[in-house]
């Protein structure tokens, strides 16, 4: 990510962040150092997303986790879990994607009430406490990626 690193996560539910060597000259990635891992979720990892600056890690495990994560890309920490719990209907919501707006100001998640309607969360990521802003409908049916 930003020639600097990959990340990556999978089934074994671990996130791993790799430090790539690049050949500034060539601009090629000539190989990989050992990674920094991250392990906090319960299922498989779906998708994820890191800040431009990296400094967090937001990922999304299968759609029986119902949460999306938040790691502190530094120290691996968990440091916020988001979660539909105040929501009307939230047992049938799950996440389906995360992404970071440039800057870190705001992330977007993608949830999904089960085959119903499909929403797009803005959270307040700048302050670090994750505020949801607003939700809004964005597909009749299910969507499954941003």
């Amino acid at each position: 990510y930003g020639n600097q690193y990959l990340i990556t996560g999978g089934n074994d539910r671990v996130i791993r962040a790799w430090k790539l060597d690049v050949d500034k000259e060539k601009d090629i990635v000539t190989g990989v150092g050992s990674p920094k891992k991250f392990v906090s979720h319960t299922t498989p990892i779906q998708h994820l997303d890191i800040t431009f600056d990296h400094e967090l890690v937001a990922s999304i495990g299968s759609e029986e986790e119902k949460r999306c994560l938040i790691h502190d890309f530094a120290t691996g920490t968990l440091v916020n879990e988001l979660t539909f719990s105040e929501q009307e209907n939230s047992d049938h919501m799950s996440f389906r994607g995360c992404i970071f707006s440039l800057h870190r100001k705001y992330l977007y998640t993608l949830v999904s009430e089960e085959d119903k309607n499909s929403y797009v969360t803005q959270w307040d990521a700048k302050s670090g406490e994750f505020h949801n802003l607003t939700t809004v409908k964005v597909h009749q049916g299910l969507c499954k990626q941003f």
